[in-house]
Parts: C-alpha cells; sequence; structure tokens
C-alpha cells in the first residue's frame, strides 16, 4: 500500500500542468496507475520518449510485458519471473515510425492494453498518445 501511495505521489507530481488537451503532449507525458486485484500498474513517461512500467504484484503472478503494431507483430516481448515481487522496464520508443502501436501488459489473466500513437511533430519533439 505504501508503494501505491508513493507511485500515486510520484505520478501527480511529474504530471504536467499544461493547458494541452489531455492525451496529447509535444512531449511524452501520459502518466497511469492500475490498481487490480493484487497488483498496481505504473505507465509514466519521460524523457521526451521513453516510457517507463512498473508492475508491482503477488508472488507466483506472472507478468507478460508486449509491443506491438496495429498489424499485431510484436516488435518487443517480456516476461517476468513468478517469484519477482517488482519488475520495472523503460521502453525507448525514439526509434519506432510515426504509427499506431498497442502495449499490452498480462498480469496473471487480467490483460491491459493502451494504445500508442505516434505522431510526427512541427517542432523538435514528435507527439505521443496513449489512449486507454
Amino acid at each position: 500500500m505504501k508503494t501505491f501511495l508513493f507511485i500515486c505521489f510520484y505520478v501527480w507530481l511529474i504530471s504536467p500542468a499544461t493547458g494541452q488537451q489531455p492525451g496529447h503532449y509535444g512531449l511524452i507525458s501520459a502518466n497511469e496507475a492500475i490498481q487490480g486485484d493484487g497488483y498496481v500498474v505504473s505507465i509514466m513517461s519521460w524523457d521526451r520518449q521513453k516510457i517507463e512500467l512498473t508492475v508491482e504484484k503477488k508472488s507466483g503472478v506472472s507478468v507478460a510485458i508486449r509491443l506491438r503494431t496495429m498489424e499485431r507483430q510484436v516488435l518487443f516481448h517480456d516476461n517476468a519471473g513468478w517469484p519477482d515481487l517488482l519488475y520495472r522496464r523503460v521502453l525507448n520508443v525514439s526509434q519506432l515510425e510515426s504509427g499506431h502501436y498497442w502495449l499490452e501488459i498480462q498480469v496473471g489473466k487480467q490483460l491491459i492494453r493502451r494504445e500508442l500513437l505516434i505522431e510526427p511533430a512541427e517542432q523538435m519533439y514528435r507527439s505521443l498518445t496513449i489512449r486507454k
């Protein structure tokens, strides 16, 4: 519970305080904490084109992370071991072409899917949208 409160505070602390539309950012700034039965998933973005995934779970529950194209081709796949209580991974999406992608996080039997929309920007940075 302490870790969940810390994650919520951290997400609040680094959340953007701009007047932009939700989900549309010049830099990646979409942060989300998802609490389920026996797990907490945190999706945070930072450093322009990086997404940090943190999964705190019970022992004996598997975790699988996949990044897919819209054509369902797997670009990245990783599994966390059963005894691990904490899983953390930083995904660098700066080399991905503009377009739609799926981020899938499976904790036990629960599947969390977020759509990533990477758009070219007129400025120095690209735009990334994370949709539920």
